[in-house]
């Protein structure tokens, strides 16, 4: 188990490791860069997306294209180098990768394997010259082992409590310390449902600055597979929500959170959106309501409406959002004409336990895991590429 002092200066370290792996491979794409600019002249008319008339399109062009028109998958014949050549050229970038990470660990004494404990009474210079290997292997290696402490971190179990949710979805005063019983890494998140799919895709013209919340209108036992073939293959939509919560609290991840989702028209470009899987709309007599309870719970369960809590105060932190229930926060209805997300949703209560949650990691320890946090892929960065 790892204590919280430890963890804390363990994650500084690590991120610290990831922020000198990112330099190294920033350094080898500029030098990998000049090298094909010098070898590789001839290619560079294959580069780009060819139009009708043979002409190079923009990238607006090409998502254009993309939507108008299904890909077709073609191949271009063009001179390739010899393969010795090319298989020399990738070593040599990773020799190099592994000198400037090792020469950096040991100018400054930088390591990594003694603090974490993985190798007992490792001399200074040994653990600099391992960690420089590390780091010159680039930012995988460091995402793996970060990924692997915080499983520990969070299979260690929590050290506050979970604020007491009463049958009207109010925070109830049980006497105890109303803190998050949960770490920020504890929120999971990979890239969602086919992240690759949208490298090219739905690019963020801007940091989020709206949270909009939904139910899925979907049946309260239907799973996530459920929402992603719903959204794909029914309606043929490129992505849809940003995460999307089960009626037992499990948070799964769909739209890449760096990417626009599908889920608001209008202010797609500008927002994220979560949405609790079923139906919480109860008015009698309108269309697909659930006011008999035919798809399932009427109102979201209360680990249900904890966990969308957890997600919505983690990108107030993550990308800067003031939680203003009406203005930064809002329904799919207050942007849409719409009943989502339903009139039964419990709107008051999930305001006050996303205030909560979001007051609880202000503290300094919840802010060092928000700075590891920030490094995990496909989460928007103005200061990186995405």
């Amino acid at each position: 188990m790892l204590e919280e002092g430890s963890f804390t200066l363990i994650m500084l370290l690590l991120s610290t490791a990831l922020g000198l792996s990112f330099l190294i491979e920033r350094f080898l794409e500029i030098v990998n860069g000049l090298y094909k600019k010098t070898a590789f002249t001839n290619l560079d008319r294959f580069a780009g997306v060819p139009g009708e008339q043979g002409e190079i399109l923009s990238e607006p062009q090409q998502e254009e294209l993309e939507e108008s028109h299904p890909p077709i998958l073609f191949t271009v014949d063009k001179i390739e180098p010899a393969n010795a050549l090319e298989t020399t050229q990738v070593f040599l970038l990773q020799i190099l990768g592994v000198l400037a990470g090792t020469g950096i660990c040991l100018a400054v004494d930088f390591g990594l394997f003694a603090p974490i404990g993985l190798f007992d009474g490792i001399s200074a210079r040994l653990d600099a010259l391992l960690t420089g290997i590390l780091i010159g292997g680039g930012s995988q290696p460091v995402h793996f082992l970060i990924e692997f402490l915080s499983l520990r971190k969070v299979a260690a179990g929590p050290a506050g409590t979970l604020p007491v949710v009463g049958s009207q979805g109010v925070i109830v005063d049980s006497g105890e310390d109303k803190t998050c019983t949960f770490d920020i890494l504890d929120v999971p998140y990979n890239g969602g449902y086919k992240p690759e799919s949208l490298e090219n895709r739905n690019l963020r013209p801007a940091p989020p600055d709206l949270i909009v919340f939904h139910h899925t209108a979907m049946h309260s036992d239907a799973t996530f597979e459920d929402v992603v073939r719903e959204i794909v293959e029914v309606k043929g939509w490129s992505t849809g929500y940003h995460s999307v919560i089960a009626s037992d609290g499990t948070i799964d991840n769909f739209c890449r959170w760096d990417r626009t989702g599908v889920h608001a028209l209008g202010v797609n470009g500008r927002s994220l959106g979560i949405a609790l899987q079923g139906n919480f709309h109860t008015e009698p007599g309108d269309p697909f309501s659930n006011d008999r309870g035919q798809f399932g719970n009427i109102r979201p369960a209360d680990s249900q409406l904890l966990s969308a809590a957890k997600v919505v105060a983690l990108w107030c932190h993550l990308y800067k959002i003031p939680v203003k229930f009406g203005e930064t926060i809002v329904a799919h209805r207050e942007v849409r004409a719409t009943a989502c997300a339903g009139s039964n949703f419990p709107s008051a209560a999930f305001e006050e336990l996303v205030k909560h949650c979001y007051e609880a990691w202000n503290s300094h320890e919840a802010q060092t895991e928000l700075v590891f946090y920030k490094q995990k892929q496909y989460l928007y960065s103005e200061n990186r590429e995405v």
